[in-house]
């Protein structure tokens, strides 16, 4: 974990990154790209169980894309697959409860996650959730809220 790193670094990383995934989706296929313009923070703990003195956290949001009507997800969430297999990211495939393809991209070394898959919006979208590396929030600083 970068000690010296804010959230507000984070979360400018985070969305670059965001929009770095989205682009690589043919600009011809999209109609719009939507970035959630704040995110809200997660812990970086170990355990979900509260801890007063633990002050490291993620930011999280994330980015929809929105396709053309009838446009096919899975060949483009697998493009981002192709696109990041040698990266420093750890790729994870899978499919949700209905079918659906997903696919996850993990960089172990500070915890960075960005989950992307299809039809969260509607049969014409592709959403990324993004987690950011962790950092240390002052504690003069409350992790509630939006960010």
């Amino acid at each position: 974990m970068d000690k010296n790193l804010t959230w507000q670094e984070a979360k400018a990383a985070t969305q670059k990154k965001e929009l770095e995934i989205a682009a690589v989706i043919p600009h011809d296929l999209v109609t719009k790209i939507d970035q959630l313009p704040k995110g809200t923070l997660m812990s970086c703990g170990q355990t979900q169980v509260y801890d007063e003195d633990e002050r490291t956290y993620k930011w999280t949001g994330g980015t929809d894309i929105f396709l053309i009507p009838g446009t096919p997800q899975e060949p483009l969430i697998r493009a981002i697959e192709e696109h990041y297999k040698d990266s420093r990211f750890t790729t994870i495939v899978d499919r949700r409860l209905e079918g659906t393809l997903r696919i996850q991209l993990y960089d172990e070394a500070n915890r960075e996650a960005y989950v992307i898959g299809s039809g969260f919006n509607g049969p014409d979208s592709v959403s990324i959730t993004s987690y950011s590396p962790c950092f240390e929030l002052p504690e003069e600083t409350w992790s509630g809220g939006t960010f």
